[in-house]
């Protein structure tokens, strides 16, 4: 007889199918129709971090202010607050693990950079001939027909594609390999048609893997682990996509 190998969404979904405890987090089952489709029992909650401080719990009265330092996702006007609403808030509470958001920076590097990869999806046109002028940094920008101002890089597409093993035999004209794989990686992550999709996929995941985590009853009594960012001493207490500009010099523009 041949088993079928079971696929889970994430790795919450797989700890709670091989245990047959309960889990806090957890919220109702699928449907029938989607967990064929799935092979995952249970959708994980997410925990949203606290938008405002408001009112405190304890006497409703005043402002909090001062954060549980703890799990970070309560705050009290004051001490004494704090510690006459400690005897509700500990079947909740737990210690939180927070994870150094700069330390984890090359971690969301190659999260981003896995997706854009060859063979995720088709390659950049550019990539696939050779560089025949000479965009490097001494190289002043050329002023187009809209009035941007950039450095040209121009390729030869007389020749049909190739797949090239090294930079410079790409790039044959940089000033030195270095300049080749810089180029290479700015060419290969300078589609702005996929940012938006790429950079939703990488906050999703971490959505779906930190911010779905509860210490439930409380460290003591639950094997559960709440996991946060936190950048340098402040905990991070929001979640989402920024949006803004930013000013690239002519020089560091290409097209």
């Amino acid at each position: 007889m041949r088993l079928r190998r079971r696929k889970y969404i994430t790795g919450i979904c797989k700890r709670q199918h091989r245990s047959p405890k309960s889990s806090p987090h957890i919220s109702q089952p699928l449907q029938p129709s989607v967990l064929d489709a799935t092979m995952c029992h249970d959708i994980s909650q997410v925990f949203v971090p606290l938008i405002e401080l408001g009112v405190c719990p304890a006497c409703s009265t005043k402002r909090a202010k001062y954060r549980c330092i703890k799990c970070g996702e309560r705050a009290y006007c004051s001490k004494e607050c704090q510690v006459q609403e400690w005897p509700k808030h500990k079947l909740e509470c737990g210690k939180t693990e927070r994870i150094d958001l700069e330390q984890f920076y090359p971690a969301l590097a190659w999260m981003y950079s896995l997706g854009r990869l060859p063979g995720g999806r088709p390659m950049q046109v550019a990539l696939q001939h050779k560089i025949i002028n000479d965009p490097n940094a001494n190289t002043p920008p050329t002023r187009l027909q809209d009035g941007i101002e950039a450095k040209v890089v121009e390729i030869d597409d007389t020749h049909p594609p190739s797949i090239f093993l090294d930079s410079l035999t790409w790039f044959p004209r940089a000033a030195n390999e270095n300049v080749a794989d810089t180029m290479h990686r700015r060419v290969l992550n300078d589609e702005g048609s996929h940012l938006l999709t790429s950079v939703a996929a990488v906050a999703t995941a971490i959505l779906v893997e930190i911010y779905t985590t509860s210490s439930g009853s409380g460290s003591k009594s639950s094997n559960e682990r709440r996991l946060r960012f936190k950048y340098r001493s402040s905990p991070i207490v929001d979640f989402g996509i920024a949006t803004g500009s930013l000013e690239v010099k002519p020089q560091d523009r290409i097209a």
